[in-house]
């Protein structure tokens, strides 16, 4: 049997084909390219949907987009090279930490309450698998999160002492 094309949209001619060309440039300016027209009139006539009908799930997937494009704008934007979730966490190795004190991490409620957060522990204990699965799920909410090893903020900060100042000769001196 011949292998068949993939069946292309039909270009539309004359006001279908304007009012088409119309939407696309809309979409494109709303930041929605990625929105499937042709999937949402198929559904618009396979449902027989009213116009009201039609227009929330519209917005529906619109809305649905951005928020995806927002939640990985932020995860890209977080500092984290790997992507970690609680699902892949060993809870068997570290028997002595309370899992119900790192669940109710999750749930965001410090950030509500405008708390602070410190975990410490030694090396091997789960740390940064735990701080980077709380970015995820922070991003997931919508949250500005910002992953970084301690000791890459001492080394962004002691690069911020490119200039100083030296007393016995006083003068700047830029490194």
């Amino acid at each position: 049997m011949p292998k068949q094309k993939p069946k292309q949209p039909t270009a539309v001619n004359g006001p279908a084909g304007q009012l088409r060309e119309r939407i696309e440039q809309h979409l494109k300016r709303l930041g929605l390219t990625g929105l499937d027209v042709d999937a949402h009139l198929r559904w618009v006539k396979e449902k027989s949907a009213n116009e009201l009908e039609a227009a929330e799930r519209l917005l529906s997937v619109a809305a649905a987009l951005k928020r995806e494009r927002s939640v990985e704008w932020r995860i890209k934007g977080s500092g984290l090279r790997d992507r970690k979730t609680m699902t892949a966490f060993d809870w068997d190795f570290q028997p002595k930490l309370d899992r119900r004190a790192v669940e109710e991490l999750f749930t965001l409620a410090f950030i509500e309450h405008h708390e602070d957060l410190l975990i410490s522990g030694k090396c091997g204990t789960g740390k940064s698998h735990i701080l980077k699965a709380l970015v995820i799920t922070a991003c997931a909410h919508e949250c500005m999160a910002r992953y970084v090893r301690c000791v890459d903020l001492i080394d962004n900060l002691y690069a911020g002492l490119a200039v100083w100042w030296t007393p016995k000769f006083g003068q700047v001196v830029e490194m």
